[in-house]
């Protein structure tokens, strides 16, 4: 009997101790990083490409944060959906159907928005088909309007939306807050 129940100590001794499997570390959820600068760079300024940030609230008392980057400083368009104040997810762009909404089953849409169209609108979503949130956004040319539309917790909500510029920092908040400034 001693002699089984050394065998199986020394067995869990020496399977407890081998190097664990290299696995990739998840990217998501992670701290949220509050820049002290702008990010908006001044050549889009005046611009549809930039920065924005939003904030939204649904009906079931949550809320959440967003900010898109279409071309600022990258190659590509994205977006990262932050709860809690922690970065919950990335956001990609998606393709839409002929009427105008997102195309099902859901294709990454590869192709460059022009800069400057008279009008454009994209839905961005997570990169994990079926997760997150779904985020419908347009801008015009110059990034002088822009709206978006956001999907969370399979919920419509109430949105905010700016434009960050070169010399303008937009600061995003969720939460209650009680103050004189607005």
């Amino acid at each position: 009997m001693k002699q089984i129940m050394g065998t199986i100590i020394s067995l869990l001794i020496f399977f407890s101790c081998q190097k664990d499997k290299l696995q990739p570390v998840a990217p998501f959820p992670r701290e949220y990083e509050l820049t002290n600068t702008p990010e908006g760079l001044s050549i889009f300024d005046f611009s549809n490409y930039g920065i924005y940030k939003g904030v939204v609230i649904n009906s079931q008392d949550s809320s959440a944060t967003f900010k898109l980057n279409l071309y600022n400083a990258s190659n590509t368009t994205f977006g990262l959906f932050y709860l809690n104040g922690i970065a919950q997810d990335s956001l990609i762009r998606y393709s839409k159907d002929n009427s105008g909404l997102m195309a099902f089953p859901q294709k990454v849409d590869t192709a460059r928005i022009p800069l400057n169209a008279t009008f454009y609108s994209t839905y961005f979503s997570s990169y994990r088909i079926g997760f997150g949130p779904i985020v419908g956004f347009n801008t015009t040319a110059n990034g002088i309007s822009y709206n978006i539309e956001t999907q969370l917790n399979n919920n419509q909500t109430l949105n905010a939306v700016l434009k960050e510029k070169s010399n303008n920092q937009v600061y995003c908040f969720e939460g209650s807050y009680s103050c004189l400034d607005s």
